[in-house]
């Protein structure tokens, strides 16, 4: 698995970051989200706003959206993972525009029972249509795009998580907590592709 592992560097994230910003501000939080928790695109596409604590600076991760269905995370456990400042922030904001865009009314999409509070959920980042974003679709359009546009060399949709565990070992985390953040089910896991 080392050899698939392509972090990007901090410097390198500033700059996908402020290009997606400025080339597609909808989905913006998208990259945000995906650089500052680690989670797995389909996680990251599978958000609803009760999963999301303002107070408590963390979000919880109870459904992935790939292949056109809601399934549950890839260790079937829901999970926690900590919310900097600016991600909160920025998700405020991204709020406020969703209900802007829909005329005060969040969007709600259909889910399986024990995969919310309900039977439905407003997703955290819906499509300009209100219902899911395609991983696919993401990747071909805005990722692809906002590389390109970056001048920086493709990396996978994965490696946003990759580049979440990288940045976190070299500024000192542990591994323990590299391992809770990305929800692996053995440190081992952790330490066979973040070891080096």
């Amino acid at each position: 698995p080392k050899a698939h592992v392509r972090p990007l560097a901090r410097e390198q994230v500033s700059v996908v970051l402020a290009t997606a910003a400025e080339m597609y501000p909808e989905y913006y939080p998208v990259f945000l989200c995906g650089f500052r928790t680690g989670m797995r695109i389909g996680e990251n596409l599978g958000l609803a706003w009760e999963d999301v604590d303002f107070e408590g600076k963390c979000i919880t991760i109870r459904r992935s959206w790939s292949h056109y269905r809601f399934s549950t995370p890839k260790t079937h456990k829901s999970r926690l993972v900590d919310m900097s400042d600016q991600l909160a922030r920025t998700l405020l904001a991204h709020r406020a525009n969703l209900l802007k865009r829909f005329r005060g009314k969040l969007p709600r999409i259909a889910v399986p029972s024990g995969m919310a509070e309900g039977n439905t959920i407003q997703l955290l980042f819906p499509y300009i249509t209100g219902k899911q974003i395609d991983p696919s679709w993401f990747r071909r359009n805005p990722w692809r795009k906002v590389f390109e546009k970056a001048d920086i060399p493709q990396i996978r949709l994965h490696d946003m998580r990759h580049t979440f565990a990288s940045l976190l070992l070299q500024q000192g985390e542990s591994l323990h907590y590299v391992k809770e953040q990305l929800g692996h089910a053995s440190i081992q896991t952790t330490v066979d592709v973040y070891g080096h």
